[in-house]
């Protein structure tokens, strides 16, 4: 009988020493049974004394640890449940050594404590990784708090769950102030209510928004612009359940732009008046042109005929019908010098080299 239990205490012990876990079982007195070699393990590394069956467990925890031990046994024999608890050692090479140990009774068919395995996991791996991360969230919440931009959050029906210290700076809105406030209630008009509310229903469709132009009311009644962009707040599902928005404002350079698109419109109808103008003096200039030529060409061919009678006619003409179409000539010259005159002064009044000097005088009674 004795060598059939030494042989099922083998068989236990190499099953046991396959687990990456630590086991040690005590007995109800907290005599150590049996333990693996994980267990062995992390008792070198955090105390030069070793694991020996017989050795009561209590004797191997650090001083601080002992009654803390004492009292989880106790515990077990009373409510007769698993307990766990978590330890922290310093190594032998000065590291630290992160330990969560499960204390698990096993109880007899009348219900007597039999034996108690501890089973004990090394999480400073863990550990570290956590402490990491929290401070890596301490970085990034820190970041946020004070980066010089406006950042803040919403839920799926509008209610601000995150505010920075520069909205409250832009705003006048400290964050005790605003948080669990319904966004359009407090920092929108309600004649801009609509522009919140699309970008609310694509952010929730899971689609990102930005250099979105948004105006806001501060604390002092003022209107602001500011420059968002927002993306989808999702769970550990995946659900968006609100939005994050960062921006910026922009309030000056909107007045500054719209100033300039102001300036350009007044610029474009003068220029437009201009060209206006222009396109009625070449017309003006183009009549006069067509006018012009076609007095000149009159009397251009009244000389023509004339010079050509006289050509023709020179050797029998008398001195009365030669004086007749000399006559001609000069009057159609005469003319033509009075319209080239009426030209120039055209000319000289479009350069503006002719002075209005405007008198009064008396048309008489």
């Amino acid at each position: 009988m004795c060598l059939e239990k030494f042989c099922n205490m083998d068989v236990l012990k190499d099953i046991l020493d396959n687990l990456s876990d630590s086991i040690i079982i005590i007995d109800p007195n907290g005599q150590i049974v049996l333990y693996n070699n994980e267990a062995l393990r992390i008792q070198r590394s955090i105390s030069e004394k070793p694991i020996q069956i017989g050795e009561c467990f209590t004797d191997m925890v650090s001083t601080e640890r002992k009654q803390t031990v004492a009292d989880i046994l106790k515990t077990l024999k009373r409510q007769k449940k698993a307990v766990k608890n978590f330890a922290e050692y310093h190594t032998t090479t000065g590291s630290h050594v992160f330990l969560e140990v499960n204390f698990v009774p096993v109880f007899g068919p009348k219900k007597e404590l039999r034996y108690v395995n501890i089973i004990t996991q090394d999480i400073t791996s863990r550990k570290i990784f956590e402490s990491k991360a929290r401070a890596t969230a301490a970085d990034l919440s820190n970041l946020v708090e004070n980066a010089h931009a406006i950042i803040f959050s919403v839920d799926s029906r509008g209610y601000i769950v995150d505010w920075n210290n520069h909205c409250a700076e832009i705003t006048g809105f400290v964050k005790n102030e605003i948080l669990s406030k319904k966004l359009p209630d407090i920092l929108i008009k309600e004649y801009n209510t609509p522009l919140f509310n699309d970008l609310m229903a694509t952010v929730l469709k899971n689609q990102s928004v930005g250099n979105y132009e948004f105006p806001i009311q501060t604390k002092a009644g003022t209107e602001m612009i500011v420059m968002l962009s927002a993306t989808p707040r999702t769970n550990a599902p995946g659900q968006v359940i609100g939005a994050t928005l960062v921006g910026q404002d922009i309030t000056e350079l909107t007045a500054h732009r719209r100033s300039l698109e102001k300036l350009v419109q007044n610029k474009t109808a003068a220029l437009q008046q201009v060209l206006k103008k222009e396109k009625e003096a070449v017309d003006m200039k183009t009549r006069f042109v067509s006018i012009a030529s076609h007095e000149f060409r009159t009397p251009l061919s009244s000389i023509d005929f004339a010079a050509s009678f006289i050509k023709q006619n020179a050797a029998t003409i008398g001195k009365k019908k030669l004086n007749e179409k000399v006559e001609v000539i000069e009057k159609h010259v005469n003319y033509m010098s009075h319209l080239l005159e009426d030209v120039l002064n055209y000319s000289k009044n479009e350069n503006g080299r002719i002075k209005i000097i405007p008198s009064d005088i008396c048309l008489g009674d």
